[in-house]
């Protein structure tokens, strides 16, 4: 019984720590979406050079995703799900703090590897939840991330309309 009640134990805090991993990815992400008018201001930048800035997060996204199952594989998705976490939470406020076209680039490309690694390993630990679960509960995870979405969109609009900068608004988040 006491084995039972443990195993249960674990498997609710895996649930819990994998709702908060999803909830804080889409808080983040949508903050730093929130200030990307304020940021682009900031570096001086048109819209198409900000476009072109862009391209360099989807590209970070796309090399965390390339070695992140790899990585995955040799220490576990928990492990990876909180080293990008970590790296997430860190480099969010980089965008804030660029003054240069060329900070916000190098900023965006290591934002996005985080978000991509984070995107993956998120999602394998999600499915060993889900698999140790037996029923189906990723929609449940999604919805954590949409949810986390409308509440960073809410505290970023807040904090532009109180005036706070983007680099300030980021940093406490992250």
């Amino acid at each position: 019984m006491v084995d039972s009640q443990r195993t249960t134990d674990r498997l609710t805090h895996a649930r819990a720590a994998v709702f908060a991993i999803f909830g804080l990815n889409g808080f983040l992400l949508a903050l730093w979406v929130v200030h990307i008018p304020a940021i682009r201001e900031r570096v001086g930048i048109d819209h198409a050079a900000l476009g072109s800035l862009l391209l360099l997060l989807a590209l970070g996204a796309l090399g965390g995703m390339h070695v992140t199952g790899r990585l995955a594989d040799l220490i576990g998705s928990h492990r990876t799900t909180i080293v990008f976490a970590l790296m997430l939470s860190l480099t969010v406020v980089g965008p804030g703090l660029a003054a240069a076209p060329w900070q916000l680039g190098l900023a965006l490309a290591v934002f996005g590897f985080a978000n991509g690694a984070l995107d993956v390993s998120m999602n394998s630990q999600a499915v060993v939840v889900e698999q140790r679960y037996r029923r189906p509960i990723m929609s449940a995870f999604h919805g954590l991330f949409s949810a986390g979405g409308i509440a960073g969109s809410l505290v970023g609009a807040a904090a532009l309309a109180a005036g706070v900068r983007p680099a300030l608004t980021l940093a406490v988040a992250g």
